[in-house]
């Protein structure tokens, strides 16, 4: 079972509504496969959906205002909270990596 299944064998169904400061916030059902917390563990600073229409939605809360990506391909979520080396572990996490071969 890859990172994948297991988060989303891990994850209930619900109603989500997710705050997009670019324009209409989202609003899905779906399930929260994974959530990032701050080191003290008292803030949230990433989330990852899946909608129950295949959609994954990446909520940032690092950067003010937070940044919200939605995409259909779980690859495509590495780059969305950035590349530097906390970023990198979040996706290693979600079982997602990445390498330039030269």
């Amino acid at each position: 079972m890859n990172i994948l299944e297991k988060l989303r064998s891990n994850a209930t169904s619900a109603k989500y509504q997710v705050f997009n400061p670019n324009g209409p916030d989202y609003l899905f059902e779906g399930k929260l496969l994974y959530q990032h917390k701050s080191d003290d563990g008292k803030h949230v600073l990433v989330k990852v959906y899946e909608s129950r229409k295949g959609k994954f939605v990446v909520e940032d809360k690092t950067c003010k205002p937070a940044k919200v990506h939605v995409t259909g391909d779980w690859l495509s979520i590495f780059g969305t909270i950035g590349y530097d080396e906390w970023a990198k572990n979040v996706y290693r996490q979600l079982g997602i990596e990445e390498f330039e071969h030269i």
